[in-house]
């Protein structure tokens, strides 16, 4: 069993043992499978932040048995334990954590002193870890064991430090991280889990777990304070007259009905829109609102349902900048604001997504033979005329005239944006530009 490790002697045992129906474990795993299935895990390169508490380990758990119940590649299943080194009892946990996961992909992270740093700068410090492993291995996602105790202490937090909606919400299942690749998600299966459920589960099939000493030490974080001396002793009350799961369970409904609230917002204020096949966005979208009209509440919204936190002067700023509505762009938190003729645009992509890097000319040219419509790097263009028949639709050179003007000048008194200008297909004869489709980007 010890070259095995005792993570797969228990992954069999789940296997091997007729765990009743109604088993904790069982009722547990069936809330996660859904949210297992939707992310596609098959074929995905994961990575499991485990810290040696109790919610890391159902989370390690429940990973690798929906992995063994569905037979997928466990050689896919990266698990990250980073030593923080501010306790004694760190070397033996990270000792026994290593043979727990033997046989797996165990990778340790271990800082170089005993000194204490504040909890920010630890956090920076794990998360660079998970970057440089996710950069490695290409990690689709980062499981972290968040539960909704978690979620609940960070909402109380943040009203301390004077939250909007989208600060008391904090913590979704599934999202990006801004100390994560643009490329990775972090995945949270437990948000909606209370703490009671998850030690109970690990006392039933006796999965070990340490307890973080540091926990109760109210002078380490402003985190422990708020957990020590207001939630517990409201969750002590709350027990004593049986309402602790209400409690927590009053928390769990009010982040749902924001979450559905911010799903309508999309669908209301938020237009998708097309975007050019290359440019691999992540998403694109016209803001259903008049620039010059918006105020403070209206950015600091927007700026909430993309998930972007940004200060108080920010929101003033962007403001400002949409009320002048001139046509340019802003950056920030990785999507970009593109405004043209009084309209908002916002596209999440690569940085300068738009910079056409490679020659399409040779490989990428389209001869039109009829009047039926033809594909042309993923978009489905019309033929309007016939004199169009046996010219070559291809991209625009810097060399190209349109109308005895450069394609530059043209495409600037056309009012094209600027992210299109490099991406309108053109149909040329005889070395003459004689069509444009400059519509595909309305």
């Amino acid at each position: 069993m010890q070259e095995q490790g005792l993570i797969q002697h228990y992954t069999d045992l789940f296997k091997e043992w007729n765990i009743p129906e109604n088993s904790n474990f069982l009722k547990l795993h069936l809330k996660l499978r859904n949210f297992f299935n939707s992310l596609g895990l098959e074929d995905k390169k994961i990575i499991l932040a485990i810290s040696w508490w109790a919610d890391s380990m159902i989370v390690a758990t429940q990973v690798l048995f929906y992995y063994s119940e569905n037979n997928f590649n466990l050689n896919n299943v990266h698990i990250a334990h980073c030593n923080h080194k501010i306790r004694i009892e760190s070397e033996d946990e990270a000792d026994f954590m290593s043979k727990f996961f033997l046989g797996l992909n165990f990778h340790l992270f271990e800082r170089d002193n005993w000194e204490k740093e504040d909890e920010n700068s630890l956090r920076n410090w794990r998360y660079s870890k998970f970057s440089s492993l996710q950069k490695l291995v290409w990690a689709t996602y980062v499981f972290l064991g968040h539960h909704l105790n978690d979620r609940v202490e960070s909402s109380f937090l943040n009203l301390m430090r004077g939250a909007w909606i989208n600060w008391f919400l904090n913590m979704r299942n599934i999202e990006e991280h801004h100390l994560l690749p643009d490329d990775c998600m972090v995945c949270r299966p437990l948000l909606n889990i209370p703490k009671s459920e998850i030690l109970y589960v690990c006392s039933e099939v006796w999965i070990p777990f340490f307890e973080d000493k540091t926990n109760f030490d109210n002078s380490i974080s402003k985190r422990n304070r708020v957990r020590n001396q207001i939630l517990n002793p409201l969750s002590k009350y709350a027990s004593d007259n049986n309402e602790e799961n209400k409690f927590l369970e009053s928390f769990s409904n009010i982040y749902k009905q924001i979450e559905n609230f911010e799903n309508k917002w999309y669908v209301n204020e938020l237009i998708n829109i097309p975007s050019f096949p290359l440019w691999k966005v992540k998403y694109s979208y016209l803001w259903n609102r008049s620039i010059l009209e918006c105020d403070e509440d209206d950015v600091f919204e927007l700026f909430k349902i993309l998930r972007i936190q940004i200060s108080s002067n920010v929101v003033n700023e962007r403001k400002i900048w949409l009320n002048n509505w001139k046509n340019w762009f802003k950056y920030i938190g990785w999507v970009y604001f593109f405004i043209h003729e009084k309209k908002l645009y916002i596209i999440k992509a690569n940085k300068e997504f738009w910079i056409r890097k490679n020659n399409y000319e040779e490989n990428n040219t389209v001869e039109i033979e009829s009047m039926e419509n033809i594909w042309f790097l993923g978009l489905n263009l019309n033929i309007p005329r016939y004199e169009l028949i046996w010219c070559k639709v291809r991209l625009p050179l810097d060399w190209d005239k349109f109308w005895w003007k450069s394609w530059h000048r043209w495409s600037l008194n056309q009012k094209i944006p600027m992210r299109w200008r490099e991406w309108i297909p053109l149909a040329i004869k005889d070395r003459k530009v004689i069509h444009m489709w400059k519509n595909i980007w309305k």
